[in-house]
């Protein structure tokens, strides 16, 4: 027996019914995916409200026209003289960061006795 008389085999399976069926799954999927819920009905805590500090109450200083000079309140609390006052001041602004004083001053003075 010689190579020219041998039947040569091909062996090419038969893809047809295979892609049939994967045309089948894919439709099958299709349909049921939209259907399919998309997760659990859950309530996801929220997160704490952080606690805010109370506004602080803005500091005025009054200064107003007295029968011996310059009287002084800080939020219309009286204050001897210019020492007590800075020493006052310097007391407020230790324990605030903002350092924002609003200066309210008598008519009655000249605005450099009130600066």
């Amino acid at each position: 027996m010689t190579v020219s008389d041998a039947r040569v085999v091909h062996a090419d399976p038969n893809v047809t019914p295979l892609i049939d069926v994967l045309l089948v799954l894919l439709i099958i999927f299709m349909v049921i995916v939209p259907a399919a819920p998309k997760g659990l009905a859950t309530l996801v805590p929220e997160p704490p409200n952080p606690v805010q500090p109370a506004p602080l109450q803005p500091i005025v200083l009054r200064v107003l026209a007295g029968p011996s000079g310059a009287l002084y309140q800080i939020n219309g609390a009286s204050v001897a003289g210019k020492t007590s006052l800075a020493a006052e001041l310097n007391r407020i602004f230790s324990t605030r960061a903002s350092r924002i004083l609003f200066v309210q001053g008598d008519p009655a003075l000249s605005f450099a006795s009130v600066a």
